[in-house]
């Protein structure tokens, strides 16, 4: 009778030996579960950080390339092309007295305005309806548009202006050639204007 309570008890004793044992096992595959669980996680933030980083990345390069195309599309719907009047007159020469001579007084003085808008403005290109506006105050663009450009077409004759046409817009400026009509002061701070380049 006390050899079976022995062996009931080591029975017991061997059954709470593997509960434990399998508590502890369960333990350590829960334990073990969500260390993975854990990793994975972490893993797919990390992913998905990463991820959004280059979505950002990407949306200003794509930014950055349409910038780039509108730019190069205004650029080239804007061409900036040099003429020479409508029937592309050669250039005459002679020295400038007699240059000077064969000019009208309206010649002249437009030789001369655009002296004065390119001392006042410091830009290389006067655009040529600020320049009508300039010499004929009273009357409209529309008007005298076509005589001013006749008078242009002359004067880029005897080399001393220029004209170019960006889009819609025409602008002259005055040559090397045509700052010499003016004194030794105004003719250097009009070639540091002219030599500094490019439509504004």
């Amino acid at each position: 009778m006390v050899w079976w309570l022995f062996e009931k008890k080591g029975i017991h004793h061997k059954n709470h030996k593997r509960i434990d044992k399998l508590e502890s096992s369960l333990k350590n595959s829960f334990f073990n579960i969500k260390k993975d669980v854990f990793k994975i996680t972490g893993s797919i933030a990390h992913h998905g950080n990463h991820i959004s980083h280059l979505k950002e990345r990407l949306t200003r390069v794509e930014n950055l390339l349409i910038e780039i195309q509108k730019n190069f599309t205004n650029q080239t719907t804007q061409v900036i092309e040099e003429i020479e009047g409508p029937e592309s007159p050669k250039l005459i020469g002679g020295n400038l007295k007699s240059v000077s001579e064969n000019l009208t007084q309206v010649q002249k003085n437009i030789v001369l305005r655009l002296g004065v808008l390119h001392s006042e403005s410091r830009n290389i290109w006067i655009a040529v309806k600020f320049l009508a506006e300039e010499l004929y105050p009273d009357k409209e663009y529309s008007a005298v548009r076509s005589m001013v450009s006749d008078y242009l077409d002359i004067l880029i004759s005897y080399g001393l202006v220029k004209k170019i046409r960006k889009g819609r817009l025409t602008y002259t400026s005055l040559t090397e050639r045509g700052i010499s009509f003016f004194d030794k002061t105004k003719q250097k701070k009009l070639l540091e204007i002219l030599n500094k380049g490019g439509l504004k």
